[in-house]
């Protein structure tokens, strides 16, 4: 069982919980989405696919909404996402379903994994204490064993079933997208 996890990382929270999880899983690649956004498409090798971004805006990065546009996942048979967040909403598994629907293919399971902030430049959240890291690290990590586990069974699981009051609004969203979109896009280069 062969796995791809195509990964998008800014500060590097998505990059850690990529690693992690590649290193429980065996026989995985990990993948840069930046990497690929320059081709037009993008075929997948694996039967498992993982994707796994921070939250903006609520959802899902633009490069990542980009990707999934033109990623052809036909030899894969399940997909999982995880989403990094240091505490905001989020809303964009669907937008991540819709769009695999288009391909014939859906969501198998996807997850939220709380992270630390690290943009001490916004007010509205505090940076954490080097304690509630190593609190938030060691919950990550001990989730990550959990996701191990359903994405080894091929199972179902739909952490985000409870709403899509945000990702539904396209009148809140769109602003929020062009508004990131404006933002300098910051990624490791590997």
């Amino acid at each position: 069982m062969k796995t791809e996890i195509y990964y998008f990382t800014g500060t590097g929270n998505s990059l850690f919980i990529a690693n992690k999880l590649h290193k429980l899983l065996p026989d995985t690649v990990l993948i840069p989405i930046v990497k690929l956004l320059k081709s037009n498409h993008h075929t997948t090798k694996a039967s498992n696919i993982g994707f796994i971004f921070p939250c903006h805006g609520l959802t899902i990065p633009i490069p990542v909404k980009d990707f999934l546009k033109r990623v052809d996942p036909k030899s894969s048979d399940y997909f999982f996402a995880i989403a990094t967040r240091a505490g905001s909403v989020f809303r964009g598994f669907h937008l991540i379903n819709q769009l695999l629907r288009k391909k014939s293919k859906h969501l198998n399971a996807d997850f939220v994994i709380n992270m630390g902030l690290n943009d001490p430049k916004l007010k509205e959240f505090s940076v954490p204490t080097k304690e509630e890291l190593n609190a938030l690290e060691k919950n990550a990590l001990h989730k990550l064993k959990e996701i191990q586990k359903i994405i080894k069974d091929k199972a179902e699981y739909h952490e985000d079933e409870n709403g899509v009051t945000f990702s539904c609004s396209r009148i809140l969203n769109y602003p929020l997208e062009r508004l990131i979109h404006l933002r300098p896009i910051f990624y490791h280069p590997w």
